[in-house]
């Protein structure tokens, strides 16, 4: 397991649990199912991981010196936001790769929301300030496809479907445009 997957099981970890000390913590991750070479999360690790839990996912863990347990200090954070829940909720589908191809006879998954693919390009662009071009097919008139330059500005996932909300070039209208169509 990379760092950045041991680092959300921190954050799903403590925001099920609430407050643990490092060995709770440590012992947990021992017996997960996640941590396929059984290592230990080290104090200097688990600093390091405080650290980019805060810088990546803007969520600060801190020490309790009266209860010896470390807890989220902004957990409602998560609950409050979809993007946390996705995050988790991604990180669980994850994890259950594994398990899911050894039960494949047991498990009914749905297909991967469309247009996927796409979204590292489009998420870049937008961290660039880049402008992207496409052709794009109209779900009414598919003969015929579009050439887009435009500005994106956000993307947003709305019932399976990944889509793209931007601006023209001239920022005179703004799009949605759905990712599986590009």
């Amino acid at each position: 397991m990379n760092k950045y997957e041991r680092c959300l099981w921190i954050v799903n970890t403590l925001n099920e649990y609430g407050k643990a000390s490092l060995k709770e913590l440590n012992d947990r991750w021992i017996r997960s199912c996640l941590n396929y070479e059984g290592e230990e999360i080290l104090p200097r690790t688990f600093a390091r991981d405080k650290e980019f839990i805060a810088s990546t996912f803007q969520l600060d863990i801190e020490y309790d010196n009266r209860l010896k347990k470390y807890e989220l200090t902004n957990a409602d954070d998560i609950k409050e936001s979809s993007l946390y829940k996705y995050l988790l909720g991604s990180f669980h589908i994850n994890n259950l790769s594994s398990m899911a191809l050894k039960h494949r006879n047991k498990v009914m998954i749905q297909d991967i929301n469309t247009g996927v693919e796409k979204l590292s390009i489009l998420l870049d662009a937008i961290d660039r300030k880049q402008t992207v071009c496409f052709n794009y097919t109209s779900y009414y008139t598919k003969e015929t496809p579009y050439s887009y330059e435009v500005i994106p500005c956000f993307i947003r996932l709305f019932e399976h479907r990944w889509y793209l909300i931007c601006e023209y070039v001239d920022r005179t209208k703004t799009r949605v445009l759905a990712l599986e169509r590009m």
